[in-house]
């Protein structure tokens, strides 16, 4: 198969079959959208990991429950990460991977739609740095048919409050006192937490992007975003801008690199979907004066974030990090 691909949810059993997976690998959420996967998967002998944020429980348990019942309880367990510690949920999985040490020939296959952002780039982390030379990791992403469905662009949220701002576990960068700060910004629907952070870095350099109209999800979706970046740009006035991929993260890696300038120090906030977001860490992960970034929210609109598309995006991560030039250990 090719580093990427996308596909109709039609043709998630041919794709199955051909990986011939071994272990699943999914995080339980307050979106149904989490629900999608794990649904087309259903029970079988494999064993299944099933994450999900501890500190969110009430708000995810049913759909955790339903997850578990899909993928059968004899053969999953679940796995708590603490969204206000991520050393700790870095600590969770690095014990999860720990069995493909034992049988390196194993099929694994990650479905990331529903993990935070900034867990996604630390998983992303731990994989390259134990795991990247295996050939049979792959990452699965069900996009998002909509946000906050039913609603205007304007009106449209899905966090609210800035609990923390923190540079994510693995991506520090180098950042050095002596050189100005350039804030690389991939809007999303957050305008609170771009705002936030641009208010807070206070960038010399401000570079805003926005996903392509030909490498968006989908055409309403790029138009929402087209009018949350295009106020968001009119509020900060002289700024950089530029267009990244939605659907292929080596292109996006490659559009954030070109943004780049030596004299600055870099900080990259990922706020818009998991497959640019992957473009991001590839960046990160290649140069290491990079710094990524994450706004913890204060709360998450969980009755109303997303509905899951028809689509799914197959990522072979072994490919994407030699393609990036990421060399995995």
């Amino acid at each position: 198969m090719s580093a990427q691909m996308k596909k109709s949810i039609s043709e998630f059993n041919e794709f199955l079959s051909s990986i011939n997976m071994d272990v699943f690998i999914c995080h339980a959420s307050y979106e149904d959208r989490s629900k999608s996967i794990p649904k087309l998967i259903g029970e079988s002998s494999r064993k299944s990991y099933v994450f999900f944020n501890a500190n969110l429980h009430k708000s995810i348990d049913n759909n955790k429950e339903e997850i578990l019942n899909y993928l059968g309880r004899a053969t999953s367990s679940e796995k708590a990460l603490n969204i206000h510690r991520p050393i700790d949920s870095a600590d969770m999985m690095i014990n999860v991977l720990s069995f493909l040490e034992d049988d390196p020939t194993k099929n694994i296959l990650i479905d990331i739609s529903t993990f935070t952002h900034e867990a996604l780039v630390i998983f992303l982390k731990i994989l390259s740095l134990n795991f990247g030379k295996r050939k049979n990791i792959y990452l699965m992403y069900n996009s998002a048919a909509e946000y906050d469905p039913g609603k205007a662009a304007e009106e449209k949220w899905l966090s609210e409050g800035i609990k923390e701002v923190r540079s994510i576990l693995g991506f520090s960068g180098e950042i050095i006192p002596s050189k100005k700060n350039h804030l690389i910004l991939m809007v999303g629907y957050e305008t609170e937490r771009a705002e936030e952070l641009i208010d807070l870095y206070e960038p010399s350099l401000l570079t805003l992007g926005y996903g392509g109209e030909d490498t968006s999800v989908s055409k309403n979706v790029f138009e929402d975003n087209l009018v949350i970046y295009s106020n968001l740009r009119a509020r900060y006035g002289d700024v950089h801008e530029f267009s990244f991929s939605c659907q292929n993260s080596i292109d996006a890696c490659d559009s954030i690199e070109k943004e780049i300038d030596d004299t600055y120090n870099t900080i990259i906030a990922p706020l818009n979907n998991k497959v640019s977001t992957i473009g991001a860490a590839l960046l990160a992960m290649k140069n290491e004066e990079v710094q990524l970034v994450y706004a913890e929210p204060e709360k998450y609109n969980v009755h109303n974030y997303s509905s899951p598309s028809e689509d799914y995006y197959v990522i072979n991560y072994l490919d994407i990090l030699s393609c990036s030039g990421v060399v995995p250990n």
